[in-house]
């Protein structure tokens, strides 16, 4: 004969595995976190003098981030319109595309099977390749 577990006991476990109650409850605690992996992963750093070439300190690049201010913010704004653009081609092609092979059974027996291997491909081993094909640059 075994006992059940009354509610009680269950829902408080269950509580446990619940995210936070509030908006600013779940930021501080997020907050709090990257605090504490950013004081340790200095400490470690500084403890056994791992030299900045192979993992610099986190006081180290927020010194470069200072130093390199002008032109991280140019180059910010230059990847910043890459993505959005790239972005805004993404949809322009993919949207009318799937239409097109929705509604097209000639589109499905030859498009579909073609998309459906570059999905199951890793991005990783394409975008290589895409960076030698295209080129770099927004052109």
């Amino acid at each position: 004969m075994t006992a059940e577990p009354n509610a009680a006991t269950v829902l408080e476990e269950d509580e446990s595995l619940e995210p936070a109650a509030s908006t600013l409850k779940a930021a501080l605690g997020a907050t709090m976190t990257l605090i504490a992996l950013t004081i340790v992963w200095e400490s470690l750093v500084r403890q056994f003098q791992v030299p900045a070439w192979l993992l610099p300190s986190p006081s180290l690049i927020g010194q470069s981030m200072v130093e390199w201010r002008s032109e991280l913010v140019g180059h910010s704004m230059v990847t910043l319109y890459e993505t959005l653009v790239g972005f805004a081609f993404a949809i322009a092609i993919s949207i009318p595309l799937a239409v097109a092979v929705v509604y097209s059974p000639l589109l499905q027996n030859t498009i579909y099977p073609i998309l459906l291997a570059l999905q199951s491909m890793p991005k990783v081993a394409i975008a290589p390749l895409l960076a030698l094909w295209i080129g770099f640059g927004t052109l």
